[in-house]
Parts: structure tokens; sequence; C-alpha cells
């Protein structure tokens, strides 16, 4: 089937639209076939199938590809009625920056990096900067100045590229935000894009690269009602955060007898005790609430870690129970694992998977003092 797949690239929108408004999806299939796997050592294998297998293997890489030529179409329109030049280059699929660079390294311009992180409250960020750039997930909120003091960015799902950007991960560019009609996402470009001559990014497929001008592309952003907001990564967190005036030393204040009342004491304790959150109002602190305070987990002093008391344990120890058992039927054994990963082979999955950041697995902390 690899050939199939390879194939299904070259296949225009047109005769694909042909191929699949035959009578039947089997005809289609037939018809696809004998077109395109001509030669190929696929093809013996694939008709090797029942017809209905047929059409169940094919029928994903028809829909895929389909999507894929609409979703080009769609930036090719955009371009068009925005007066926008499109410059397109075809090269083989480029999953990450560095695969991307070995294919259209030689064009003037940049790349782009570009991650799409979630915060509980803050929301989805799509942040974009120039490949040559580090961008760090920790220091990121403080570079942005969010006004919320607890963010804990992460790396999106695939649902959300999926849902929100409608997008695959590997082809992520600033231009997915025409697909954002919710304004669900905040844009973030690095200052280095706007300088540059020509930005080089994908047009949501990752087999082809657009070049555009920053002053086209934040005409594209503006018009899908995304205005950017713009951060330099190469300074320093420090340097990022505009300076506060030192606020002058205080008098001391003078001390005061306060009485605290039985009756307010008790009020006091049993707020700290009972729920603080409501469901409705705060989800992500009313679930801390329920999870804490119901002595299901408690926190540690290690950085990541948290200790799963008698109730989640007993929870824990069931579904390991029901799995090992399932796990067992068909075959599976047990093996060893590492519970600490080194840093070396954490960073070396960076380039395996885009926009992995090792530095959110490390176990960097034991309550005040580094590890």
């Amino acid at each position: 089937m690899a050939c199939v797949c390879h194939t299904m690239n070259t296949i225009s929108l047109t005769l694909l639209e042909a191929v699949i408004s035959s009578l039947t999806l089997k005809n289609a299939v037939a018809g696809w076939i004998k077109l395109y796997a001509n030669g190929n050592e696929g093809k013996a294998k694939f008709e090797a199938n029942s017809e209905e297998r047929q059409c169940e293997a094919a029928a994903p890489f028809l829909n895929f590809a389909l999507k894929s030529i609409a979703m080009a179409e769609k930036i090719v329109a955009a371009f068009h009625a925005l007066g926008i030049p499109l410059e397109n280059v075809d090269h083989v699929p480029a999953f990450t920056v560095e695969e991307q660079a070995a294919a259209v390294g030689h064009l003037p311009g940049v790349l782009t990096k570009n991650l799409v992180l979630k915060d509980k409250k803050e929301g989805i960020f799509l942040i974009c900067a120039a490949a040559h750039q580090t961008v760090e997930v920790k220091s990121l909120a403080k570079k942005m100045q969010l006004v919320s003091n607890k963010v804990n960015l992460r790396f999106a799902t695939e649902d959300v590229l999926h849902n929100v950007l409608q997008v695959k991960q590997g082809s992520v560019s600033p231009l997915a935000v025409l697909n954002d009609t919710e304004n669900q996402v905040r844009l973030v470009l690095d200052a280095a894009l706007l300088t540059a001559d020509k930005i080089n990014c994908h047009p949501l497929q990752n087999d082809k690269t657009v070049s555009i001008t920053p002053a086209d592309l934040l005409k594209f952003v503006r018009h899908y009602a995304h205005e950017p907001l713009i951060v330099d990564f190469s300074v320093s967190v420090a340097q990022a955060t505009s300076p506060r005036a030192a606020a002058a030393p205080k008098a001391p204040a003078k001390e005061k007898n306060t009485i605290v009342k039985p009756d307010k004491l008790e009020k006091d304790t049993k707020s700290k005790e009972g729920m603080v959150w409501s469901k409705k109002e705060n989800f992500p602190d009313w679930y801390t609430d329920v999870i804490t305070k119901s002595q299901m987990i408690d926190y540690y002093d290690v950085s990541g870690c948290y200790v799963l008391r008698p109730w989640s344990y007993e929870i824990w120890e069931r579904i390991q129970a029901y799995l090992d058992g399932k796990f067992k039927e068909i075959g599976v054994k047990n093996c060893y694992f590492p519970m600490f990963v080194t840093s070396e082979k954490l960073n070396r999955e960076k380039d395996h998977l885009e926009g992995f950041a090792p530095e959110v697995a490390w176990v960097t902390k034991s309550g005040d003092t580094d590890l």
C-alpha cells in the first residue's frame, strides 16, 4: 500500500472528482487502481483482497487526498482574493523544520517553527517563530506578558489541530488562522519574521511551501480577524518584560491588636476544608479542589510528581488488574522500562516529533532544591 499512498499525492482534484463520481466506490477504486497502480508491487497485493476490502483500504486515501487538495485550493483562493502573489514550491512531505529545510532551504527568506499550545484558563495559542529561534515553553507566558500568574502552557492535542485549525500535525503554519472562524486561537508572531524579506511556510499541506512577505502575512491574518501578538524570541525574559518603576518603600504599618472571634475563625477554617470553586464557574480549580480535598491525591516536593492516596490508588489497582488480564490474553509479556530518561535522549526526541518540548518532561526540583 506504500506505493498506492505515494501515487495519491499526484492526483488532481478534477480527476479525483471524475473517478469518485463513477457509479459506485467499487468502480472508482477499480478505475483508480488501473490508472495509477499499474506496474507497482502494491497492485498485486491490493487486488488479492476482495472488492469490499479494496474499497475499504482505498477510501481513506481518496478522502485524504480530496481534503488536502481542497485545503490547498482554499489557500490559493484566499491569496487571490487579497491580492497576494502566490509563490508555491512542491516537495516531498516535510513533517519537521529540519525536513522542510532540507527540501526548500535554498529559498530566500526564513522558515517558520510552529507550535500550538494550550492553557486551561488562557486558551489556545499558535506560536510562529523563525526556524533558528529557541522557543522555551516555560518562559513563554512571561514573554507574552499574560495577566494570569498561573499559566501552564501544554502542547495541544491532535483534536485541537483537527477541530479548531483543521490541519494535521506537521502542516501547521500561521495561515491556519483562516480556519479558526470562532477566534479560539491567539496568534503569536516572532519579531524576526517581520524583518525577513520572505516567510516560507506550509499552506496547510506539508508537501508544499509558499513564500509570503511579512506585510502580506499581516494582511492575511488580520483579514481573518487575528491581530497577532509580536514577541521577540531573541531576547531574554528579563528584557522582554516591561520594566516597572520601583515602588517607594512604605513606612512599617502599625500593629493592630485584632481579636478574632471564635465563630469567624471556625468559618475560615471550614472554607479552607470545603469546596471553594464551583464546577460551572471554574472547572480546572474545581477539579483540583475535588481530587485534593477528597484525599485522592497529594502533592510532593519533586516537581511533576504526585502521591496517589489510598482511594485513588485503589482505583488505579482496579484499572491495572483489568488491563493486565486483557493484555495477557493477547500474549503481552512483562518487560523493563526506564522510570527516568536522560536529558540527552529526551532532546533527541524533539528532532523526531514536531512540537515536542523535552523540558516539560524533566524532573528538575525536589522542594526548593535543583536536581
